[in-house]
């Protein structure tokens, strides 16, 4: 992946493609956060990215990891430069930009998910209770099959 860097004062703000940028936020953990409000998030937005919207992004930083990296979008990439420059003053360093913002995302084909923050915790909430009862199970039959075979 090559990122174009656009150096600051404290740190380098990278300037990723939506491809460089779906390929680095594709891994296990990343920390990808799109600035738009909830309703524009809502009505499309770039898979695997949480919205924090920019008018919040001050009072969110306590979830964001300041030693990952974060990539940042928005619609068109004005708000995500804003983004980036405010958490940059706030001590994050490994910040990049994806360039062009949502609309080059979805241009570019990309996985795209609809729906708003709140919709996807309950599916997160119930499949990590189908998780958990499946482990029980699991755990259950270990234990039946032990008891077996001291039996016999």
């Amino acid at each position: 992946m090559r990122l174009q860097v656009f150096p600051n004062a404290a740190a380098e703000i990278k300037e990723g493609s939506p491809r460089e940028v779906q390929q680095a936020v594709s891994k296990a953990y990343s920390q990808f956060i799109d600035v738009r409000t909830p309703d524009e998030y809502a009505t499309g937005h770039a898979a695997r990215a949480e919205n924090i919207p920019l008018d919040t992004l001050t009072a969110s930083f306590d979830k964001l990891e300041k030693n990952e990296p974060v990539y940042i979008i928005c619609e068109t990439g004005n708000r995500s430069s804003q983004a980036a420059s405010i958490l940059n003053d706030a001590g994050f360093k490994n910040l990049v930009n994806v360039t062009g913002g949502t609309v080059a995302w979805k241009s570019a084909g990309l996985p795209v998910e609809t729906g708003s923050p709140h919709t996807r915790l309950p599916i997160l909430v119930s499949w990590i209770r189908e998780r958990r009862q499946l482990c029980c199970r699991r755990l259950l039959m270990s234990v039946s099959l032990r008891q077996h075979i001291r039996l016999c």
